[in-house]
């Protein structure tokens, strides 16, 4: 019988994205003067660039926050079906719960009229996948800087919410209210799985 040897191979790294996307997104800025494709495109790596951030966090929020608030000079002013045809629409038909679907979203475009008009709005009634991360991440960064200037965040601004801590003591996961300075221990939801019966 021979020997069997295990043998260690090499990790590859894998490659920086947001490197990749920053240096993209700065060429594509370069020409003063963008057709809509180039337009496009430069919001395609500003979304990708800024999505691929959210898990690494190597970029300094402000620098981001700048960065995302370019998005309304790339998009006003674009066609419409350019926009569809770069980021197609999420085909999802939820219209019986009320949620954001395909035909709410065709519904949005047509009241928009051909061409983008309030950039913010448009991605808002909007639904693709990336655009819809890179939204919630620009409503992030932005609560992030409105906490930092005003002490408190847009949610308890508006909604009056007040935000807990989640803290681990001694191994255990309690809940913080800073007001109170009470802690309520979390419980750890255990599943049961479908297939285990009780047996009497």
């Amino acid at each position: 019988m021979p020997n069997l040897t295990m043998i260690q191979s090499v990790k590859k790294e894998k490659p920086n994205l947001t490197h990749i996307y920053l240096k993209n997104l700065r060429l594509c800025a370069e020409k003063t003067l963008l057709s809509d494709n180039k337009k496009l495109k430069a919001f395609y790596y500003l979304a990708k660039f800024i999505v691929a951030d959210m898990c690494t966090k190597k970029f300094d929020q402000q620098q981001k926050l700048n960065l995302v608030m370019t998005d309304s000079l790339l998009l006003e002013g674009v066609s419409v079906d350019r926009f569809v045809q770069f980021f197609p629409i999420t085909k999802k038909y939820n219209g019986k719960h009320e949620w954001k679907d395909y035909f709410s979203v065709i519904g949005s475009l047509k009241e928009n009229g051909p061409v983008i008009k309030e950039p913010f709005e448009f991605l808002w009634d909007y639904d693709n996948l990336l655009t819809s991360f890179y939204l919630v991440e620009k409503m992030s960064l932005m609560s992030h800087a409105y906490e930092e200037e005003a002490a408190k965040s847009i949610i308890e601004e508006c909604f009056g919410i007040k935000p807990k801590q989640l803290l681990n003591i001694n191994g255990k996961e309690v809940l913080f209210d800073p007001d109170t300075s009470k802690t309520i221990p979390v419980k750890p939801h255990k599943r049961k799985p479908k297939w285990i019966k009780s047996v009497k």
